[in-house]
């Protein structure tokens, strides 16, 4: 059933859902058919955005992100790169170099 959501008055401080799942989907901009679950309540009671990937074009979000939390990443590409990978590189490519350094600092 379509439906808009108005709210103007004034003295609304919070919108409370009782459903799990909040899907945004605007026909004219989906490439392809289907589900699109912007916001999940998930079983474990976490918050999920773009729920299963539905939203093909990705997430963006624009202007700075704070995150009051633990970051946990488990994929990540970054300029074409894998970013765990990458790091991984670079560490190990730092150890090596650190390993030189003190052999050479042996007297």
């Amino acid at each position: 059933m379509p439906a808009d959501i108005e709210l103007d008055a004034p003295s609304v401080d919070h919108i409370a859902f009782t459903a799990t799942d909040i899907h945004l989907a605007h026909a004219p901009y989906q490439r392809d058919p289907g589900t699109r679950r912007a916001l999940v309540h998930e079983a474990d009671d976490a918050l999920a955005i773009n729920f299963n990937f539905d939203y093909p074009g990705g997430t963006r979000i624009y202007g700075s992100v704070n995150i009051a939390g633990p970051l946990n990443v488990e994929s990540a590409i970054v300029g074409g790169w894998e970013l765990t990978e990458k790091l991984s590189e670079i560490l190990g490519r730092l150890l090596a170099v650190e390993r030189r350094l003190s052999r050479l600092e042996q007297p």
